[in-house]
């Protein structure tokens, strides 16, 4: 026989005074991770916590709670931890075991509600290692120590990886993309993938028919899984392909392993794919070469291109404002553009431009180079004078955290002037120069087709009389370059 007593929100069974309890008993199992990277499983866990319910409770009954998650992560949500706690409360189990204290958790505020969960249940609180715990305090303690080597874990961690941030070294994980697992050395198989993906990204071409064409190459992640559009965008701005080393997301300095792109192409891609204009969207891909690049002669809005199949005519590109402004055969349009920018390209040089003079860009980027040696040469004197007992370790960790800041930003500043510099020769790249340039834009995909007029010119359709003959002269074309 058993008596029933009421408690706030819940009614709990218990044994009458003198008689076994009958409940049920409950075990909770975390993962648990016991040094060097060893683990004991949870299913080693729970065998132990079962043998402890039948030397205190023979014959129990028991009820398994188990979470494969961290135990101090404030924001990680425990969903078997969160149940056992409400039926802790609501009075189901004689008694609950855990292997250790820190199984249960490592947050003190989370060991209050196990034991207000249990003496509101009228529970037995144990764990394998400690037995039971009549009396809160030691559990207490434990978890005090837990909470304190957890801490003390975490500061180690931050300062080992902040002292590999400042030798430039790896932070170790995952082998990376286009490296070795050590990343001492390149992968040539794929950092050939990795810059051909960049150069296509300079010529115009979308992340999606990029993603597509390394599907073709055969190229596939370090998982080996097939490369998508939203993790491709992202590994291509990661400052590491450029030989520098972040930390907590900031570029900190040059990092010890090889480039896989120059430095000035990596932020000429970035900053492509940074940019908050660039579309990225599951639309259909483009079919018309202006649509977006024409604009209307009459009102200046963008052209686009329209089929007239349904009414058995030619497609058109149309005033993209809607009141019919300019209207015209894109065929007619298209072959017009295409034979003035061939022949363009067989005149201009690799970068664009009818002539190759010095720009104010390159002399930029010579005096940047000139203070980025200036300020690690410097960095090189520091280290000598500390190891001749000239200046103290605390001098030499700040002066080489102001000379790494200015370094970075330095390296930064001739990133943005590269951006400038090389976007138009890596658009024309190939084309440019060429005798055979109409045979080779005709055989460039259509994005890079419309990078190349883009670059190089500006079209205007003015608007003509219903019904007017193709006029070559309605379209006009300014030259960029």
């Amino acid at each position: 026989m058993t008596t029933t007593t009421t408690t706030t929100g819940a009614t709990t069974t218990v044994a009458p005074v003198g008689m076994p309890d009958q409940r049920p008993w409950a075990t909770y199992e975390r993962r648990s991770r016991i040094g060097k990277g060893a683990t004991m499983t949870m299913d080693n866990q729970h065998a132990e916590n079962l043998a402890h319910v039948q030397a205190v409770a023979p014959g129990a009954a028991v009820v398994d709670y188990r979470d494969n998650a961290s135990g101090w992560d404030e924001q990680k949500v425990r969903k078997q931890w969160d149940q056992l706690l409400l039926d802790l409360a609501a009075g189901q189990y004689a008694g609950v075991v855990a292997w250790h204290s820190d199984r249960y958790t490592r947050q003190p505020e989370q060991l209050e509600q196990l034991i207000k969960a249990v003496r509101k249940g009228r529970t037995q609180l144990h764990t394998r290692l400690a037995g039971h715990h009549s009396d809160p305090t030691m559990i207490r303690i434990e978890m005090a120590l837990a909470a304190k080597e957890s801490d003390t874990k975490s500061e180690r961690g931050k300062l080992f990886q902040g002292e590999l941030a400042r030798d430039g070294k790896p932070h170790g994980g995952r082998r990376a993309y286009g490296y070795n697992a050590e990343r001492t050395a390149l992968n040539e198989d794929e950092a050939a993938h990795v810059r051909w993906a960049a150069d296509q990204v300079l010529a115009g071409a979308s992340i999606r028919s990029i993603t597509a064409g390394l599907a073709e190459r055969g190229s596939v992640t370090v998982s080996g899984k097939p490369w998508r559009a939203s993790n491709l965008g992202t590994y291509l701005r990661q400052p590491m392909l450029a030989g520098l080393r972040t930390h907590h997301g900031e570029v900190v300095g040059k990092a010890s392993w090889p480039e896989l792109l120059d430095p000035g192409k990596w932020e000429a891609v970035r900053s492509i794919l940074a940019n908050p204009s660039r579309r990225i969207s599951k639309r259909a891909a483009r079919v018309y070469l202006l649509t977006g690049i024409a604009r209307c002669g009459g009102c200046g809005a963008t052209m686009r291109g329209r089929s007239n199949a349904s009414a058995g005519k030619a497609s058109a590109y149309f005033c993209d404002h809607g009141q019919g402004c300019a209207y015209r055969r894109a065929d007619l349009v298209d072959a017009q553009v295409r034979a003035e920018v061939v022949e363009r390209l067989t005149q201009v040089d690799a970068t664009g431009a009818m002539a190759e003079p010095v720009t104010d860009l390159e002399v930029g980027r010579f005096q940047l180079s000139e203070q980025i040696s200036e300020l690690e040469a410097n960095l090189n004197g520091l280290v000598g004078m500390a190891l001749r007992g000239a200046i103290t370790q605390a001098m030499l960790e700040s002066a080489t955290k102001e000379a790494t800041e200015q370094i970075a930003e330095l390296e930064q500043q001739r990133g943005q002037l590269a951006v400038e510099a090389r976007r138009p020769s890596a658009v024309l790249s190939g084309l440019a120069g060429k005798a055979n340039a109409a045979d080779l834009f005709d055989a460039a995909p259509l994005e890079t087709q419309r990078a190349v007029v883009a670059e190089l010119c500006s079209v205007t359709i003015l608007p003509s009389a219903r019904g007017q003959k193709y006029d070559p002269a309605l379209v006009r074309i300014d030259w960029l370059a």
